[in-house]
């Protein structure tokens, strides 16, 4: 499994952003997109990324009201 697919996995394969957003969080997180993921020296950092989308439409929402 890649590390894109890894962290489409962890957000149960929906798409809060583009996938060229993910592929940048990925990269400002010093991981490559299509290496093969190993939990013990990526997850951290996967796990970071997972809030991202999170707080982006949150923060959409509460600046349209």
């Amino acid at each position: 499994m890649t590390v894109i697919e890894r962290l489409s996995l962890e957000l149960s394969n929906k798409e809060y952003l583009t996938q060229a957003e993910y592929i940048q969080f990925l990269t400002e997180n010093n991981l490559i997109s299509t290496d093969i993921y190993n939990k013990e020296i990526m997850q951290k950092q996967l796990l970071c990324i997972i809030f991202t989308p999170f707080c982006k439409c949150a923060s959409q929402y509460f600046y349209q009201q």
